[in-house]
């Protein structure tokens, strides 16, 4: 993933755990929705304070190393 979406020609040499793992871009608009609509359905399984800093910390992720942990 890029700045400007999926990005090709990059290899990753994963850990053997986590050789089986693969992130997918979604086929369509359609699909893209779909899975921002299910991740944001986390936060109706418990109050506020505790699903909005979780589901965050599950974004702010992707942006790079922080000096703090959830």
């Amino acid at each position: 993933m890029g700045a400007d979406g999926p990005m090709s020609g990059l290899q990753v040499q994963l850990p053997a755990a986590l050789q089986h793992y693969e992130l997918r871009s979604p086929q369509d608009a359609e699909s893209l929705v779909h899975a921002v609509r299910a991740s944001l359905r986390v936060l109706s399984v418990a109050p506020d304070q505790i699903t909005l800093p979780l589901l965050a910390a599950v974004y702010r992720a992707a942006l790079g190393k922080v000096n703090f942990s959830v």
